[in-house]
């Protein structure tokens, strides 16, 4: 439904409006999240900076595609395939705008970041030109304890980080489960036309109910595979632990969240995290 724009080495630019481009990234064959650009007069805005590579072939395919600079850089979040390259625009002169805890972690750790950034604490109404940015956090941790969601309301639109995903790519490594269960309820009543995921293909609105009923099998499948097993039963490694208790759990007769959960995402995905969320649970 939307206008591609560019195609190269397993990248894709569609228009989304005549100022809003989306970049889906193959993460497959190239380890890249999703991003976008925001065109003005005489500039360019990118969402994201998924590593070196990708953050120079952004900067070619803003001159190719807009002959403009680029003058702002927003982050979602700060994991390696969204923030890595972010040295590349840092050298453009680029302003940085992410949550505050983000751009906190990041000069913490060593990272080159642009001299000039705006750190998001809860929420904030930016104006640049003519076009109105929304962009917010949440309280604890999502996705990642330093998500940023970027909305365009003109356009009832948002750029979501990973989020919200396609379902073989999420990622559980350090979120909060529970709290980012109730964000996309939150997210969904936003009512947003087009969502422009980490990861994946651009979502309408519907997908937040699909990525919920997905959480909530996996949760089912946890609960149900801990009631049959018991608590205590997690002796060797935990990854080794976790792995043996997900396959239980998919191998199971009796277990209606674990089946609707590879009914969803396929068994090797719904394998995959059901080990991640035990895991984390048995090392709380």
């Amino acid at each position: 439904m939307y206008e591609k724009v560019y195609e190269k080495d397993y990248i894709e630019i569609f228009k989304l409006t005549d100022q809003v481009y989306f970049r889906y990234a193959d993460w497959d064959k190239r380890q890249q999240c999703n991003g976008g650009y925001i065109v003005f007069k005489d500039f360019v805005a990118v969402i994201d900076a998924p590593s070196i590579d990708g953050a120079n072939e952004m900067s070619a395919e803003t001159a190719q595609l807009f002959g403009k600079p680029i003058k702002y850089v927003f982050l979602t979040h700060g994991h390696f395939d969204h923030a890595d390259g972010l040295p590349v625009f840092a050298k453009l002169g680029a302003t940085a705008i992410g949550s505050r805890n983000m751009l906190a972690k990041l000069k913490a750790g060593g990272a080159a970041t642009p001299e000039l950034a705006i750190g998001i604490e809860t929420s904030a109404r930016i104006e640049i030109c003519d076009t109105t940015f929304e962009l917010f956090t949440i309280p604890g941790a999502v996705h990642s304890e330093e998500d940023l969601f970027i909305t365009i309301p003109a356009e009832k639109m948002i750029f979501t980080g990973d989020a919200v995903a396609e379902l073989p790519n999420l990622f559980f490594g350090n979120g909060d489960f529970n709290n980012w269960l109730s964000t996309l309820g939150v997210i969904e009543a936003m009512d947003f036309a087009t969502i422009c995921v980490g990861h994946g293909r651009i979502k309408d609105n519907s997908h937040f109910g699909i990525q919920k009923t997905y959480f909530k099998a996996l949760d089912d499948a946890i609960n149900a595979q801990i009631s049959a097993i018991g608590q205590g039963a997690t002796a060797g490694k935990a990854e080794d632990a976790a792995k043996k208790f997900a396959i239980a759990a998919i191998n199971s007769d009796v277990n209606p969240g674990a089946a609707k959960a590879v009914e969803m995402a396929g068994k090797p995905i719904a394998e995959k995290h059901i080990a991640a969320l035990y895991l984390k649970h048995i090392k709380i």
